[in-house]
């Protein structure tokens, strides 16, 4: 299935633990990127501002992709993987940037299209004990909760249609709160009672989007394939091979 375009892995909010120890790593997509270095294709993974807003989000993304295509010809398109949040700031980059012709199809993963409860839940508590004013204070740009809220996210709908010269895929997943760590069973509990199935942060019915692929049974930190025993991400890294198998092919797989 190798493709001669590159293949961008862009990640979502709060992606900031990357670690490598000797030959084993712990960082976005390590799983996933093996299995697409070794069939051949080019991945290339972003960085970005991890908490900063859609916008400067995207005109970062804007600037590293426009960066490595120098490398291929002038019209190669790009095929993006975006996990979570990252699938709106490519979203905004096609839409609002000018780059709907240096990309090919755009995969996203568990993004909240919809927004999510649980950032309408931890801004008003940002707001309530005073964290929001104190991120302010120290010049941090938290920027992305607000975001992510679901009437924020409306909006971001209402002025940024799909591109038509580029293809839309999107991946949800769902698990059961005892799937997941401690710390991150409220929120699915949060989540759930407003949208329903989800898988930690983002519910199937917001993660649906343009030529929904499958849902996967799964966290929404396991779908970053990020783990120090490269074999725990291995059922994963396969369905992943298997919905680029369908975009590369043109074919549609439908809903699952």
């Amino acid at each position: 299935m190798p493709t001669p375009s590159p293949i961008i892995l862009h990640h979502g909010f709060m992606d900031v633990f990357n670690l490598r120890i000797g030959t084993r790593g712990f960082y976005s997509f390590q799983g996933l990127r093996h299995s697409l270095t070794s069939t051949g294709n080019t991945p290339i993974q972003t960085r970005v501002h991890p908490t900063a807003s859609i916008q400067r989000r995207a005109g970062q993304l804007r600037k590293q992709i426009l960066k490595i295509m120098r490398n291929y010809p002038a019209d190669s398109r790009a095929l993006i993987l975006a996990h979570s949040m990252g699938g709106l700031d490519a979203r905004y980059m096609i839409t609002h940037l000018d780059m709907a012709d240096k990309i090919s199809a755009l995969l996203t993963i568990s993004t909240p299209h919809q927004g999510t409860t649980y950032a309408d839940y931890a801004l008003r508590n940002m707001t309530r004990l005073g964290v929001s004013r104190f991120f302010k204070l120290l010049n941090l740009d938290f920027t992305a909760v607000e975001d992510l809220t679901l009437a924020s996210c409306q909006r971001f709908n209402e002025i940024t249609p799909n591109h038509p010269a580029v293809r839309y895929f999107s991946i949800s997943a769902a698990c059961q709160s005892n799937d997941l760590p401690p710390w991150s069973r409220r929120p699915h509990r949060i989540i759930y009672k407003n949208e329903g199935p989800n898988d930690g942060l983002v519910s199937i019915r917001s993660a649906t989007f343009g030529e929904h692929l499958a849902t996967w049974k799964t966290t929404h930190w396991k779908l970053l394939t990020k783990d120090l025993r490269p074999s725990r991400s291995d059922a994963i890294v396969q369905q992943y091979q298997s919905c680029l198998q369908t975009i590369f092919s043109g074919a549609s797989a439908g809903p699952r």
